[in-house]
């Protein structure tokens, strides 16, 4: 016997096959114990797996309806599991996932934190960055900048979200988090399920769920950094709310800025959200 990558009537032994072609095979009227019948049944398609050199057990049902085997004998050899099949099987080559719909303006927030040491005065910067899922824009707030570090805790974390997030845009339907930091608080946990927004914790496996705000969170420190090389007398919180505002005006998303997307309108080549009228905008550029 010489295995093929389809089902091969071959591989099987005759008798096994003409056993499991009788019609009906079982519930049976003369049958007295329907139990025993289905027992021979499964005793049989085991034997007919073995024998096929374990081949998938939808090509065995449909060789067996090809045969003419009864619908109840099909189906019982489509639910049968194999255990050494089952234990030695060679896993998925790539996890499950499943599409979603994108979410709406401002439905879903992603927020995480952030720290950003001046290379100067080294003093450190701590922040908080909000994004919005649909639009990429992103909103912070610091917490405090000073000599060495502290973690930043529940009471500053939801102040934090209140006046960066809350006072603009409301309450999201979805926020996600990561599962260590402030938001884990139970005080902050009240807080949000009082509020009827559902938080949803993404584990460390699961980064990619909150990637919009671990990517701007990366690019908000470049930009800082980049300022602070530039002008070294510039202070962590300046620079990252010109961080902030550099990412929201030149990301491009679908084809427009994450202002343009969330505001209906972008900014000029100075960032005024205003119509500037009387400016000669090719002599500036000159």
């Amino acid at each position: 016997y010489k295995r093929q990558d389809r089902f091969s009537y071959k591989a099987f032994s005759l008798k096994t096959v003409n056993k499991l072609k009788k019609e009906p095979f079982f519930f049976r009227p003369e049958m007295r114990d329907a139990e025993q019948e289905k027992k021979e049944v499964m005793r049989w398609i085991q034997l007919l797996h073995e024998r096929s050199a374990h081949t998938s057990m939808i090509s065995i049902a449909e060789g067996l309806r090809r045969q003419g085997a009864s619908a109840e004998v099909v189906e019982m050899a489509k639910e049968y599991k194999c255990p050494p099949c089952q234990k030695c099987g060679i896993p998925p080559p790539r996890p499950y996932v499943s599409f979603e719909t994108p979410p709406e303006k401002f439905e879903v927030c992603e927020s995480d934190f952030g720290e950003w040491k001046h290379p100067v005065t080294e003093k450190t910067t701590k922040f908080q960055v909000n994004v919005d899922v649909r639009t990429k824009l992103r909103c912070g707030q610091v917490a405090f900048e000073q000599e060495g570090s502290r973690n930043i805790n529940s009471e500053e974390a939801w102040n934090m979200y209140l006046r960066s997030w809350y006072q603009y845009f409301g309450h999201p339907k979805i926020l996600r988090v990561d599962p260590g930091g402030a938001w884990k608080a139970n005080t902050n946990l009240a807080k949000i399920e009082n509020e009827g927004v559902y938080l949803d914790v993404i584990a460390g496996e699961a980064q990619h769920w909150i990637s919009a705000v671990e990517e701007s969170v990366r690019e908000i420190k470049g930009c800082m950094s980049k300022q602070a090389a530039a002008n070294p007398e510039i202070t962590g919180t300046e620079a990252f709310y010109r961080a902030v505002h550099a990412l929201n005006c030149m990301d491009i998303v679908d084809g427009h800025s994450s202002l343009q997307w969330a505001l209906g309108r972008a900014p000029d080549i100075e960032g005024r959200m205003y119509p500037a009228t009387g400016v000669n905008l090719t002599k500036q550029l000159e």
